[in-house]
């Protein structure tokens, strides 16, 4: 049995997002299926982080399968919703997958663009952990931003980039000033943004 999620104009819009919003996502995924271990180490937090998440529980199930060498694909696209199937059936079709048998609406899809750290998942956490900055973060949510932190910070298995993410984003939740000279530019670049979103809502947190 196929499966049938969406079709026509609907499919090729939400393609088209899945293209732009997961490509980094989705090229991590399979450069660690290839042995990078480097790419592993970053997939494996960042499915950890998001897989806390009820709306992305499913799917980042499925990708530590297909990272761990599960191929199956009927298997492992039973019960993923439409954006879950498009992204899941990327991975596969790019590792080499036929797909012909399973989706009924298969299509070849088009090279990614260069993988680069500002992905989804990043833009999430990123996000999370400057929002908790705001003056009326409640404290069981900076309780959990300090924790990701921390794991984050603190863990030697991760890349170093990832690591000072999590030194400088925690002197953030901590009223200090990040040392962003410290980050990749993408990384750099996207703790600024979501740090000047916060000033411009509440300015007296530069105040303080």
């Amino acid at each position: 049995m196929t499966h049938q999620h969406t079709s026509g104009q609907n499919r090729a819009l939400m393609l088209a997002a899945v293209q732009r919003l997961w490509s980094p996502v989705i090229q991590s995924v399979v450069a660690a299926c290839h042995g990078d271990l480097r790419a592993a180490q970053r997939v494996e937090f960042l499915i950890e982080q998001l897989g806390e998440q009820d709306d992305w529980r499913r799917l980042t199930a499925v990708l530590r399968r297909i990272v761990q060498g599960e191929r199956d694909a009927a298997n492992l696209l039973a019960g993923l919703d439409t954006t879950d199937t498009l992204i899941a059936s990327n991975v596969l079709q790019r590792l080499g997958v036929d797909l012909t048998a399973v989706l009924d609406d298969f299509v070849p899809l088009p090279d990614l663009p260069e993988v680069t750290s500002s992905n989804v998942f990043l833009v999430d956490f990123i996000g999370r952990a400057v929002d908790a900055c705001r003056p009326d973060a409640g404290e069981d949510e900076v309780a959990e931003v300090r924790g990701m932190l921390r794991a984050l910070s603190e863990n030697s298995e991760l890349p170093d980039d990832l690591q000072i993410l999590g030194v400088q984003l925690t002197r953030a939740l901590d009223g200090e000033t990040a040392d962003l000279t410290r980050l990749t530019p993408e990384l750099a670049g996207l703790v600024q943004g979501k740090l000047a979103t916060l000033l411009a809502a509440h300015p007296e947190v530069g105040e303080a």
